[in-house]
Parts: structure tokens; C-alpha cells; sequence
């Protein structure tokens, strides 16, 4: 039986309400078994290619690319393979679709 691949979900959607803004946080999961590699879709654009091994900062990293101009992406790791990923800087206070694994 092949693992389950990486997938994303949303944890918050992002919005504003009378001057409130919360950011869109979705979260990653990297199935234990998983052993592959994989990468994000947004759009027409792909992040750099990732492993199980990698951690917060190197997911950041390879989101960079994918965020809108002066927007950036605030990873975290609540849990293991488990990463939160909330769109922050001009992309905050607004909803997206799932970012594609």
C-alpha cells in the first residue's frame, strides 16, 4: 500500500470585521509514512521541492516564492508532521484557496 501524500487544509480562514483582521492559516500534514518529496501549487506558480526532514524554516522558505508582492508566509510546527502556515504581510486579512501539495 503506497502512504498517503502530503496534503493542506484550512485551520482559519482569513477576514476583517470592523477594523479586526485575523490571517488565513492552513496546515500542512506530512503523513509519518510518507518518504517522498513534494512541493506547493498556488496559481500557475511551484515551490521548491521539499522532504519529511524538512522544518518551519525551510518551508518558508520554499513558499517565498508563491506569496503575493509584499505578502510572506509565517510558518509554524505545532505538532509533528504538522505545519501551520499563515498568510501574513499584504496578503493578511483574507481568504485563499487551499494551497495545492
Amino acid at each position: 500500500m503506497v502512504p498517503a501524500a502530503p496534503s493542506s487544509a484550512e485551520v482559519q480562514d482569513g477576514g476583517t470585521n470592523e477594523g479586526a483582521r485575523w490571517n488565513e492559516v492552513q496546515k500542512l500534514n506530512v503523513p509519518a509514512a510518507f518518504r517522498g518529496t513534494y512541493y506547493f501549487q498556488r496559481g500557475f506558480k511551484k515551490s521548491l521541492l521539499l522532504s519529511p526532514q524538512d522544518g518551519p524554516s525551510e518551508i518558508a522558505t520554499a513558499l517565498a516564492g508563491l506569496a503575493d508582492d509584499g505578502g510572506q508566509f509565517n510558518v509554524t510546527n505545532p505538532l509533528p508532521q504538522f505545519a501551520h502556515i499563515e498568510f501574513a504581510g499584504s496578503m493578511a486579512g483574507q481568504s485563499f484557496p487551499n494551497l495545492e501539495v
